[in-house]
């Protein structure tokens, strides 16, 4: 998928939200969709049925008519930045990001920033691996798909232990 169609897809899929068309909105994600907040935690997603719960919920607090930005960021990656303050008042951050991978057309994981900076930074820190060759001959099974995000995290995890690291083998949590 061209970085175009990737913006594309995010686009439709948030115009879809604001909408309420939430069947548009969960044909743009694979079943093992992962999203994940800033800190790990209760709000973590880990598949497509958690995110459409997560964003039934914000819809119907509100959420849907914020102000978003949109940018390419790679090669299936967009960024999009939101405003949550702006809607839900002061307890909620003035900004947050999400780094949007795509795969195949669907939005395989997010993973939120507390800023722009923050989520535009990490983009070259999580390279993308080289696909198996075996993913273009069959379907990908759920353990798979996992493995090869895993992979991911783990090949740009730095060891910083920071608060913010996915990585499920950083040593210095």
């Amino acid at each position: 998928m061209s970085n175009s169609s990737s913006l594309t897809t995010a686009q439709q899929g948030f115009d879809a939200w604001r909408r309420g068309d939430f069947d548009a909105l969960e044909a743009i994600f694979a079943p093992e969709v992962e999203w994940r907040w800033f800190e790990p935690g209760d709000w973590d997603c880990h598949n497509r049925d958690d995110v459409m719960r997560t964003l039934r919920q914000r819809h119907a607090a509100g959420f849907a008519e914020g102000r978003l930005n949109f940018q390419d960021a790679g090669p299936d990656v967009v960024v999009v930045t939101a405003h949550p303050s702006e809607i839900g008042g002061p307890e909620w951050p003035d900004e947050t990001s999400t780094v949007i991978r795509f795969h195949e057309g669907k939005v395989v994981s997010m993973q939120d920033y507390r800023t722009e900076a923050e989520a535009l930074a990490a983009v070259p820190a999580l390279p993308r691996l080289a696909e198996p060759r075996s993913w273009n001959r069959r379907r990908r099974t759920s353990a798979e798909i996992r493995e090869y995000h895993l992979a991911m995290i783990r090949q740009a995890c730095t060891g910083c232990g920071c608060d913010q690291c996915p990585c499920p083998d950083c040593t210095k949590k």
